[in-house]
């Protein structure tokens, strides 16, 4: 309502609903701000989010530097002493919190100044293509072992040289190191244990929310998670008891996709297995046929599973998705190419 609605708004992008819907989706902070702007009493922005991070080395301040800026505005009806010690009774991160709400006030009340100190987000500098490779490699030798990361680079190897010959560049390298490690790092309930194990995780838990923070999983495993009427899998509730059967569950990611693994005979394992084999095989005939004429659509279809995401019943429909996208690509691939026009020599 113009004629009374205040807003304090944060000028950093928070994902939305449509980053799930569309991935691609971008949004500008400006425009946003303007259509807010205007139709609002009053108007107030702050990049929160990039001061958060710039002063406090963590995101999770923006909302107490919002509610400063909010308060110092006069836009909460609460005492700064009742902030203060609501603050302290919640006994995580005090100091930092109460100084993120400091930070907000000063926002308000000098917001050029503020906004002068504010860090400007830097453009993302992608990786080159060797940091790229060697960062997946890493990866997948963690997923799996050395052998599993040297496949990858094998077949990366095979396509780039195949890319390079011809003088066409690193786009179609770049699209397969990016989408075949994707392919062979599939999140199975091994990597799910390996990455929940994993010291780093439990240390930036215990650092954002103190040490004595107790965990709660929201898992679906397949093998004895309940459906719904669709047929898909119901998520349920863990407590931390389950951290040490990931610890062990971890160390027996060598039975993946052995006979003896009982996770990989669900029909989403199988189905993953699947997508890497057949992508593995694709980059034979995209190495043994490239040229210059069909580079761009190579690119296209090495892409292909970047549009695959999501878990359960939300992959599958990715897939069936990004499978009639391939179909459509491949009939191009393997189409003859146009005959050339007759010359017509012009009668004198």
């Amino acid at each position: 309502d113009k004629a009374r609605t205040h807003v304090v708004a944060n000028h950093d992008v928070t994902p939305t609903k449509e980053f799930i819907d569309d991935r691609n989706a971008r949004f500008d902070p400006d425009m946003l701000s303007a259509r807010v702007r205007s139709r609002a009493h009053d108007f107030a922005a702050i990049s929160a989010e990039a001061l958060a991070e710039h002063y406090f080395g963590d995101a999770i301040y923006t909302n107490m530097i919002m509610l400063g800026m909010a308060w110092q505005r006069g836009l909460v009806p609460v005492s700064d002493e009742a902030i203060y010690a609501a603050n302290a009774l919640n006994k995580v991160k005090v100091a930092a919190n109460a100084a993120a709400f400091d930070l907000g006030r000063l926002a308000a009340a000098d917001p050029d100044a503020i906004q002068a100190l504010a860090p400007k987000r830097p453009e993302p500098t992608p990786p080159t293509l060797d940091e790229l490779i060697a960062r997946r490699r890493e990866h997948l030798a963690a997923y799996q072992n050395q052998a599993y990361a040297d496949l990858f680079e094998a077949r990366i190897a095979r396509i780039r040289a195949a890319e390079s010959n011809l003088g066409l560049g690193e786009g179609l390298t770049r699209a397969v190191a990016t989408n075949l490690s994707k392919l062979m790092a599939y999140k199975d309930e091994y990597e799910v244990a390996r990455l929940y194990s994993a010291p780093e995780y439990r240390q930036a838990v215990e650092e954002t929310f103190g040490k004595g923070a107790q965990l709660t999983f929201l898992l679906a495993p397949p093998l004895i998670s309940k459906k719904n009427a669709k047929g898909e899998l119901i998520k349920q509730s863990y407590g931390p008891w389950l951290i040490p059967v990931f610890g062990m569950l971890k160390g027996f990611k060598w039975l993946r996709a052995t006979t003896f693994d009982p996770i990989g005979w669900t029909a989403e394992r199988k189905m993953e297995r699947r997508l890497r084999d057949e992508y593995l095989a694709r980059l034979d005939v995209l190495a043994a046929g490239l040229n210059a004429g069909n580079h761009a659509l190579a690119i296209e279809i090495a892409s292909v599973p970047d549009e695959i995401r999501g878990y359960g019943h939300v992959k599958e429909k990715s897939v069936a998705v990004a499978e009639k996208v391939l179909a459509g690509l491949l009939a191009r691939w393997t189409a003859p190419a146009p005959a050339p026009r007759p010359y017509m020599a012009a009668a004198e």
